[in-house]
């Protein structure tokens, strides 16, 4: 048994991610132009070295695909900045409680759409997780009111 370093990785790029979004209350379009600007040089900088080593998409993608790659970016952009818009207007345990929605729904996919192994410990542990998620919700919600 090892320590799941990824995922624990993961969740805490999205929870510094929505901290500092919570605290700028940058509007959405300049928050994303800022993030765009900040990992541009080095997005750039790693396409010249996979094309200069002929590991690019340059060489050997096709015309559609090109299209489809612009189109990623919009579809990329798009959930960004009304992602960037709600961190604004709802409160951090309601931000909190709807990133823990989307890893289940992709968990319950993969076990009733594509047939996933899911034994009783993996079960168990997405109980706890959930278990510990309400206790913490209900506090926070005591603790408002």
């Amino acid at each position: 048994m090892r320590l799941p370093l990824i995922a624990l990785l993961l969740a805490s790029s999205f929870a510094i991610y929505t901290a500092v979004k919570k605290h700028l209350k940058i509007q959405a379009a300049l928050s994303l132009f800022y993030e765009t600007a900040f990992i541009t040089p080095p997005v750039i900088a790693y396409i010249v070295y996979l094309e200069f080593y002929g590991k690019g998409a340059l060489g050997v993608g096709e015309p559609y695909q090109f299209i489809l790659l612009l189109f990623a970016g919009l579809f990329t952009a798009a959930p960004l900045m009304m992602f960037t818009a709600a961190a604004n207007r709802i409160s951090m345990i309601t931000i909190g409680i709807i990133e823990y929605i989307a890893p289940s729904i992709s968990l319950l996919i993969g076990i009733f759409i594509f047939k996933e192994p899911f034994d009783f410990v993996q079960f168990m542990a997405f109980v706890v997780i959930w278990i510990g998620l309400g206790f913490f919700t209900y506090g926070e919600m005591k603790g408002r009111g």
